[in-house]
């Protein structure tokens, strides 16, 4: 199992730190949050591709993160958003090109 946090860390008032894992016996990583200290924890992402580089908006409703889904291969990465409750995850940037470690 491989564990990476994601660069932005906790949303303050929330104590919610979101990181990319491949826990789940796939290849492929999903993000995931985690309450502080040592509590719960939730998948935000189940799709075919690499869920990565999460990113908290400034008001901590939404995660920006890269993903590899639209392309199948794992070899381009493109942004998409999500609320903060796991709905709406809609495409922000997709396109031949590597768009990876988003920051608000």
């Amino acid at each position: 199992m491989f564990l990476r946090a994601s660069r932005s860390g906790f949303v303050h008032s929330a104590r919610t730190i979101a990181f990319s894992t491949n826990r789940h016996g796939s290849s492929d990583f999903e993000i995931y949050t985690m309450t502080s200290p040592g509590g719960s924890q939730t998948c935000h992402t189940d799709q075919a591709g690499h869920d990565v580089a999460s990113a908290w908006s400034a008001d901590g409703e939404k995660l920006v993160f890269a993903t590899s889904r639209t392309q199948g291969s794992g070899s381009d990465f493109n942004l998409f958003t999500m609320a903060k409750n796991r709905t709406n995850q809609q495409p922000l940037v997709v396109r031949a090109a590597m768009d990876i470690f988003p920051d608000w």
